[in-house]
């Protein structure tokens, strides 16, 4: 098996510290986290901002045809949107006919899952199931399509 493939301690080796990763921990309310900065390569930057804003009640921070960040209410960044043909970020650019979306599900939490269910139906989103309590998780989840494609589950913590 390729090294890239196994973890340090399949290889006899331990496990890297943070230091020598170079990643380096956000800190929030003393809590020491990791943060992810999702970015979705969508056909039409502009329509998915407005079905991001509308789905979720987020804002737009940038705005464009080319890239878009999404943020909640005290401006914390939760999408960014990037035209897919883009080729600024390595090999990501995307021809028209790729899938988009394979095998990423993609976790957004919802106060009231139910509510925002109703709230998905009632927008005409692409919704693909009824909440449901996810016993393994510890949540209840039910999962959305955006106009591109990606999975959306929105959970709420415990059963609902």
């Amino acid at each position: 098996m390729n090294d890239a493939c196994t973890t340090p301690e399949e290889q006899g080796k331990p496990p890297p510290t943070r230091e020598k990763t170079g990643l380096k921990p956000v800190h929030k309310d003393g809590v020491e986290t990791m943060k992810a900065e999702i970015m979705l390569f969508v056909r039409d930057v502009e329509a998915s901002s407005r079905w991001y804003q509308s789905l979720l009640g987020l804002k737009s921070a940038h705005g464009g045809r080319e890239y878009e960040m999404i943020v909640d209410d005290e401006k914390n960044l939760v999408f960014q949107l990037h035209r897919a043909e883009a080729d600024e970020h390595g090999d990501m650019a995307l021809a028209e006919t790729t899938p988009r979306g394979a095998g990423v599900l993609i976790y957004v939490q919802a106060p009231d899952v139910r509510a925002a269910y109703a709230h998905a139906k009632s927008i005409g989103a692409d919704v693909q199931n009824e909440p449901l309590f996810q016993d393994k998780a510890g949540h209840t989840e039910f999962v959305v399509r955006d106009p591109d494609g990606y999975s959306l589950a929105l959970y709420a913590r415990g059963k609902h």
